[in-house]
């Protein structure tokens, strides 16, 4: 989705007041203006550097809101209709022991103020703030994204607790980019960030003038979430919108969780998990958020196919689990899965940690060996024939007196220890070993050893080492 064009915006701006939802300092030019006319407006004058902001651009839209986003989801059906679990005994039970284990997880009764040093997974008042605050964490560890939002702070400045959101919409993203560098993934993010900010501002643009046009007209406004809004809700979204361009609050007004996941989704860079965590921990609606520590678990426990994408997962689980229990099982997942030994991402199943690591408290629920996958056979380094061409052809080290030749030759059928042909090699003070490719000295010493060429069949020393796809 192409970022909209950049209004020239004027940078200096005087400070009386901050805006609400963590948004930044209020121009003083604001606080003086005259409430908007009842007559038909097309937009504000530019009396200001944010009335100039909300002048209505000629394509003030974005295309994203236009078309679907490219998940596939369906909230009405699951992707394996067939596969049972998870049921809400199961859930139940997994959710006892690793709460035994970890203690009882309850969603809080109000979402805690935002955190200056860690930019968690949306367990923020503010919506934008979430949703940016989740970007910053996404493909990093805990560390580095409190990294990247310190740098933000430190570059931008702070509104309780969050970045001034409302100074990092007026610079280029290559600003971003520097304060977030130590976050990892910085030219990407930054760049995001700068998308969302303007797709959220180009969006309260679009509803702020289907507002003041059907007040005007008395034609409904054609925007998501209004049509059970009275008139005196609307001026307020009107003086909330002049007040913070940024301002995402009309989400909450979208009836149907589904649906406000789907509006999440059409945002550059916000994907299934981000989306989810933010209806979970910001909005305080269920929904099962799949990370990869829930999606392991998921799979291991039998819930979902081994084969099971994450947004797959998400789609499933969610609508299986009861409602009551996602925020729960989705905390203690992440919890265990950090702590337990045996259901760590890197564990090492039959090491010596293995065997003196706690007892898991859901081991008898799970099959860890559902999520392994086993590497390509790797043959041994003294076997006599080697892998050749793609054509299926092998290279036969014939051994001679005083030089070791190869000859291609075409796979024969196997053969017996009892079919093995003997070769006795004379005595000789050294091996000319300059073959048409290079051979391997240990190779050659352990062949000048042998006296017997095997098939590789025999020869052949298969490995076959088990790892998680995680």
């Amino acid at each position: 989705m192409a970022p909209r064009k950049k209004n020239n915006v004027s940078k200096t701006v005087s400070v009386s007041d901050n805006l609400p939802h963590n948004m930044g300092p209020v121009p003083e030019t604001i606080k003086s203006e005259k409430p908007l006319k009842e007559e038909p407006v097309d937009s504000p004058p530019p009396e200001s550097s944010v009335a100039e902001e909300l002048v209505t651009p000629a394509k003030a839209t974005p295309e994203a809101k236009k078309k679907a986003h490219k998940y596939k989801l369906n909230y009405e059906q699951s992707p394996f209709p067939d596969h049972h679990p998870p049921t809400p005994k199961a859930a139940e039970e997994v959710y006892r022991l690793l709460s035994k284990e970890h203690g009882q997880r309850k969603a809080p009764t109000k979402v805690p103020p935002p955190s200056a040093t860690q930019s968690g997974c949306g367990e923020v008042p503010d919506l934008l703030d979430a949703l940016l605050r989740t970007v910053l964490s996404a493909n990093t560890s805990g560390t580095n994204s409190a990294a990247a939002l310190q740098g933000l702070i430190q570059r931008f400045g702070a509104v309780d607790g969050s970045p001034n959101w409302h100074a990092v919409s007026q610079v280029k993203p290559e600003e971003i980019t520097k304060a977030i560098h130590k976050g990892g993934l910085s030219v990407v993010k930054g760049k995001t960030i700068k998308n969302i900010l303007n797709i959220i501002r180009a969006q309260n643009i679009e509803r702020r003038d289907a507002f003041l046009k059907e007040k005007a007209t008395g034609e409904p406004a054609d925007v998501l979430a209004t049509s059970h809004l009275t008139q005196i809700q609307k001026d307020a979204e009107i003086a909330r919108i002049k007040d913070n361009p940024l301002t995402m609050a009309w989400v909450f007004e979208i009836k149907k969780d589904s649906d406000i996941i789907d509006e999440l989704l059409k945002l550059p860079g916000i994907g299934v998990k981000t989306a989810s965590c933010s209806l979970l921990f910001n909005m305080q609606r269920p929904s099962f958020a799949v990370d990869t520590h829930v999606h392991r678990h998921c799979k291991w426990l039998g819930w979902v196919p081994p084969n099971a994408t994450a947004d797959q997962t998400f789609n499933h689980c969610d609508l299986r689990l009861p409602s009551h229990l996602k925020y729960g099982l989705h905390s203690l997942f992440i919890k265990h899965g950090k702590i337990c030994y045996k259901c760590r991402a890197n564990t090492n199943p039959g090491s010596a940690d293995w065997k003196k690591a706690k007892d898991c408290p859901i081991e008898h629920l799970v099959d860890r060996e559902l999520t392994r996958k086993p590497r390509k056979k790797r043959k041994n380094l003294d076997s006599d024939e080697s892998e050749g061409d793609s054509e299926g052809t092998s290279v036969k080290r014939k051994k001679t007196s005083g030089s070791i030749d190869f000859k291609p030759m075409k796979k024969t059928s196997k053969t017996t220890k009892s079919e093995s042909v003997k070769v006795t090699l004379p005595k000789t003070k050294a091996v000319d070993a300059t073959p048409s490719r290079p051979l391997r000295a240990r190779a050659v010493k352990a062949r000048a050893k042998s006296l017997q060429v095997k098939d590789d069949s025999e020869s052949e020393d298969e490995e076959v080492v088990s790892e998680y796809d995680e």
